[in-house]
């Protein structure tokens, strides 16, 4: 099982989303302006999307469960 792993896993970690690096890009903009009220409305925007892209192939993980039923 091990090698099985071994051989499956790829990746250290998954990409980020297009949206997080679109909401990261402005936030840094509007810091750099002053506009403090531009930050706060992107900043809860972008917690509403997803940081990380999870369909992505450069991160793989194979996770062995075991399940035992009584």
């Amino acid at each position: 099982m091990q090698k099985l792993k071994a051989d499956f896993d790829q990746g250290v970690r998954s990409t980020r989303s297009k949206e997080s690096r679109y909401y990261e890009y402005h936030i840094l903009k509007a810091r750099q302006n002053n506009d403090k009220t531009l930050v706060r409305k992107l900043i809860s925007e972008r917690s509403r999307a997803p940081a990380t892209d999870f369909g992505s192939d450069e991160l793989k993980r194979l996770v062995y469960v075991r399940y035992a039923d009584d």
